[in-house]
């Protein structure tokens, strides 16, 4: 089921909960509205890419103070919340919501990764105004049980968090997984099949990357938090990144062009990105690269010069070790 993108005309009512109970069942509205009542107004969607394996994605804002309750089935679902935020819990625990950074006045993009292997209460505190983008996929035990047959020994560790009573874990998510979830949010106007194809390649992108986490070679992310100074760091170096976007700039220019003596941009990407300048500079240029491929159909030499390589053959080498895929995969399948 689609619903238009236009934020400003269309609306959702609670009878469209009612009429798609079959989606998320035995959900309660608290106070009691009307079936004509405007819950949210935006864009939202429900798909059922393959057999258990849904999306659900909105870019919405509250039309009133409503709490929501439902009881979600077992399974494992991967959230990336991009904007926004409500007061949500599953199980009592809460769910991560992205936080607001008032020195660079971005929002900072949160991604989590829940399991639950019995029915937990869902609880939905949204106030009116609260405005809301994110994407949620879910993946039932059926789903992951035919995954793991043809995965072999690799998919235990995921299994494992999955067959968890309950449990959360959240981390930052990368450009490419960022990228993914506004393809998804805006998702073209095209012939159903179309775009069902199009959702589901992103969903599984999306679903690809967050599971590495559970492989030997992922690096993880370290455990404290950054300063809010830290974050303000972090913006300004993104931002001269997007600037020398054609450039092959090096991890001293970036000190320079931030303010940051080497050693300490050195120990300021290592804590937030967990690894070394020069390997998070290639990675976010690349990542500039395969936006500008997938969003705008940049051809493989402008991919190449963006992501500041003189020669295609040196950016495609790096590009299949950063992604593992060839850039031309991308230009195929546009």
């Amino acid at each position: 089921m689609f619903v238009s993108s236009n934020h400003k005309n269309n609306y959702v009512t609670r009878g469209h909960f009612v009429r798609n109970a079959g989606l998320v069942p035995n959900r309660t509205f608290t106070p009691e509205l009307d079936l004509n009542a405007n819950v949210l107004r935006g864009n939202i969607g429900h798909v059922d890419l393959q057999p258990g394996l849904f999306l659900h994605f909105a870019d919405t804002e509250d039309q009133k103070d409503l709490t929501i309750e439902n009881l979600c089935k077992p399974g494992l679902v991967l959230s990336i919340f991009l904007q926004g935020g409500v007061e949500a819990s599953i199980g009592g625990i809460e769910i991560p919501m992205p936080s607001y950074d008032t020195v660079s006045k971005s929002w900072q993009a949160v991604s989590s990764l829940r399991a639950h292997s019995v029915p937990q209460r869902f609880v939905r505190n949204g106030r009116r105004g609260d405005r809301l983008r994110k994407v949620n996929i879910t993946m039932t035990s059926e789903w992951l049980d035919e995954l793991a047959r043809k995965s072999g020994e690799d998919f235990k560790p995921v299994m494992r968090f999955a067959e968890e009573c309950l449990r959360i874990e959240s981390w930052s998510p990368s450009a490419h997984s960022i990228a993914l979830a506004e393809q998804i949010l805006s998702a073209p106007a095209a012939p159903d099949f179309h775009r069902r194809l199009y959702l589901e390649s992103r969903a599984l992108d999306l679903v690809a990357e967050a599971l590495s986490r559970f492989s030997d070679a992922h690096v993880a992310e370290p455990k404290g938090n950054l300063r809010q100074h830290d974050r303000a760091r972090l913006s300004e170096i993104e931002r001269v990144l997007i600037s020398r976007s054609g450039e092959a700039i090096s991890a001293f220019e970036l000190s320079k062009s931030v303010g940051l003596s080497l050693n300490a941009l050195r120990r300021l990407i290592m804590t937030a990105r967990g690894m070394p300048p020069g390997r998070y500079i290639r990675t976010f240029m690349l990542e500039i690269a395969r936006q500008a491929m997938e969003r705008d159909g940049a051809s493989i030499a402008e991919a190449a010069y963006l992501a500041g390589y003189t020669s295609p053959g040196n950016f495609t080498t790096a590009f299949k070790r950063c992604f593992g895929i060839c850039p031309s995969s991308l230009s195929e399948n546009r």
